[in-house]
């Protein structure tokens, strides 16, 4: 089931112009394979309480970390690629191909980790990335212009999106549509977004700070990973940007919520002591994480009726959309008011891409500049919200 043809065309529009830009040049920069040690940047106060880190663990969250390799290691003068081989217990993509990531240097002692976006796929609605380069996308959130972007100068992990379970999957569902030539789609996320991450952490063992950012699914992917990523790297100071991957699913459609969850083998990723995970949306999990971890930042981008995720995958008019959006990051927003905000614009614009990230404005305020004061830890860092027209 594919969304309708003026959204499809614009999801196309989207992969084609990443697509482009995955095979430009991005800048050269400095690696992280000098013979000293790098210094540590641990710091005591940030990262999980022990009771969180146990819970995660206890349900799986690190279950693939450690657990694998590249087959393939390809430097170029741009970037490293790293191929992993297709894995029935491991990483793979959604139709058994394999799975890609790529490392881009930087100049400076943070990195940046991007997930990218591509659909998702359940029965009844399927409309997804089944392959990925894992190349860096010089452009918006990973462009490498420092003028225009403040995240140009920090090595890119980037994370290549093709499992159609927004990087949270860890199962399997027979299908002979859309699955691999032996009918099997391959929701294998977790251990896809752990290889590429174990690739990242051999790299920069100890990053002064971490970003991390995913658009569409990718975005709905921050949510599940910012607890992966915190595992990985437990006393970084981390921040994440969800770019249009709100983490809501429609109320009105609990089936949807339940199929998502079973066919990408989710329900024990849905953390017991988090109260609000319970009630059928993604979102509370980012409160979760921000109730356990007190240097944590999280900010949210989206457009108030995003017409791929509200009408295409959610089957919702932008009025509800808008209403469930509002009300959702609200309650997160409310219980943490300084360190989770807020940048929506008005509109049906997905993704900060397609919605012109280096000229959009919300609040008086443009996006590239909302990031900076995000990462750079400042006071005037606050929700951005466009007036509802």
């Amino acid at each position: 089931m594919s969304p309708p043809l003026a959204s499809r065309a614009a999801l196309m529009g989207l992969a084609a112009l990443i697509a482009a830009c995955s095979s430009a040049d991005p800048p050269a920069g400095g690696g992280s394979t000098a013979d000293a040690a790098p210094p540590s940047y641990e710091d005591p106060a940030a990262g999980f309480d022990d009771a969180a880190v146990a819970e995660l663990r206890a349900h799986g969250y690190g279950k693939y970390l450690g657990k694998f390799e590249p087959s393939a290691t390809e430097p170029t003068d741009t970037a490293t690629y790293f191929t992993f081989a297709p894995d029935k217990k491991g990483p793979i993509c959604m139709q058994g191909t394999p799975f890609k990531a790529s490392i881009r240097p930087g100049t400076t002692d943070d990195l940046l980790i991007y997930l990218q976006g591509g659909g998702a796929c359940w029965t009844g609605t399927c409309w997804a990335n089944t392959g990925t380069s894992g190349g860096p996308w010089p452009v918006g959130w990973t462009d490498g212009d420092l003028e225009k972007n403040p995240l140009g100068a920090l090595p890119l992990l980037t994370v290549g999106y093709c499992d159609g379970s927004v990087f949270a999957g860890d199962g399997e569902m027979k299908d002979a549509e859309n699955g691999a030539p032996d009918g099997v789609r391959y929701h294998h996320g977790l251990a896809n977004l752990s290889a590429a991450l174990d690739a990242g952490k051999r790299a920069y063992p100890s990053p002064r700070r971490i970003v991390l950012i995913g658009s569409s699914a990718g975005g709905y992917g921050t949510i599940l990973s910012t607890a992966v990523v915190r595992l990985l790297w437990p006393h970084t100071h981390l921040f994440v940007v969800d770019d249009a991957g709100p983490g809501l699913t429609n109320p009105k459609l609990p089936a949807m919520y339940a199929t998502m969850v079973k066919e990408w083998n989710l329900a024990d990723r849905i953390l017991p002591s988090c109260a609000e995970c319970q009630k059928g949306q993604f979102l509370p999990l980012a409160g979760w994480a921000l109730a356990h971890d007190p240097t944590l930042r999280f900010g949210l981008f989206s457009s108030y009726a995003d017409e791929v995720v509200s009408h295409d995958f959610l089957s919702m008019t932008g009025g509800t959309f808008r209403t469930l959006l509002l009300a959702e990051s609200g309650a997160v927003h409310d219980a943490f008011p300084t360190r989770f905000e807020r940048y929506f614009i008005d509109g049906v614009q997905h993704t900060a891409l397609l919605a012109g990230y280096y000229d959009v404005r919300a609040a008086d305020v443009g996006l590239p500049e909302w990031t900076r004061r995000m990462i750079d830890g400042e006071d005037g860092w606050a929700d951005a919200l466009a007036p509802i027209e």
